[in-house]
């Protein structure tokens, strides 16, 4: 089959060929390869947000919230809203889910630190944690329309 597809042999000739036998073999390849890239890319994440909060506890509760959404979400597609078609590319919903989850974590965890300046607010942790929530609240809703568009195409 080599020497017949050889464009030496047979320049008017195009052949292709496809061998069924080991379609699966390079499809669980391919899967595999991007398997291996998603769980470097969550680990990274993971990284970066213990990274930014300084502590392994609210990484890890950082992350399994960021994951329980799924879930969730999961539920309310299926459940609430009666959709029964999924597609294979809706998975890329991980990887947003991810990223503006970390996102809310560092917005989070940068309008805690900047709290500690403002000396009227530290009289008590309930009043901190309130002006902390009010100003993530504000730029979490500035954060979130550039991942709208994209989430909107079909």
């Amino acid at each position: 089959m080599d020497k017949q597809s050889d464009p030496e042999t047979h320049a008017t000739l195009n052949s292709y060929y496809f061998m069924t036998a080991i379609i699966g073999d390079v499809i669980l390849d391919i899967v595999t390869q991007d398997g291996l890239l998603a769980l470097f890319s969550f680990a990274f994440v993971f990284c970066w947000i213990r990274l930014n909060t300084g502590s392994w506890f609210l990484a890890f509760v950082g992350f399994f919230e960021i994951f329980f959404s799924i879930p969730v979400a999961w539920f309310l597609f299926t459940v609430v809203f009666q959709i029964k078609y999924f597609s294979t590319l809706n998975t890329l919903a991980l990887f947003i889910v991810a990223a503006i989850g970390a996102d809310d974590i560092f917005i989070f965890m940068d309008a805690y630190k900047q709290s500690q300046y403002h000396l009227d607010i530290l009289t008590d942790l309930e009043t901190r944690m309130s002006w902390v929530y009010r100003r993530t609240g504000t730029a979490m809703a500035i954060t979130l329309p550039p991942h709208v568009p994209p989430s909107c195409v079909p």
